[in-house]
């Protein structure tokens, strides 16, 4: 290899080198993501049709918090549907996930 190839080789691997640094320094100052805040949804009646707000009254019932959807851990998988393990050298769980608990659906009896 000329010298001229191994300067160039030489100038890209500390560009590179400097670029996974600046970008490792942007992922340890992303921004905290505060707890999970209400949301806050139109109330509506049995019929579907949304509810005024009473002027008189303090609280505010046009608006409802919507319920949180219950999540449940199970174990992480593969594409091919293997169990993933943890990696020890991570402070991350990734043998176990979080996914959103199914509803139970009602059978019908005949």
């Amino acid at each position: 290899m000329s010298s001229v190839n191994q300067e160039y080789a030489r100038r890209v691997k500390e560009e590179k080198i400097a670029r996974r640094l600046a970008k490792e320094k942007l992922q340890k100052q992303s921004v905290v993501v505060a707890p999970e805040e209400p949301i806050l949804v139109r109330a509506r009646t049995e019929e579907g049709k949304f509810i005024k707000d009473d002027p008189t009254t303090e609280k505010n019932e046009a608006w409802v918090e919507k319920p949180k959807k219950e999540k449940v851990l199970v174990r992480a998988r593969t594409k091919k549907g293997k169990f993933i393990k943890d990696d020890p050298n991570t402070e991350k769980n990734e043998a176990w996930v979080e996914k959103p608990k199914k509803k139970k659906s009602v059978s019908k009896k005949s």
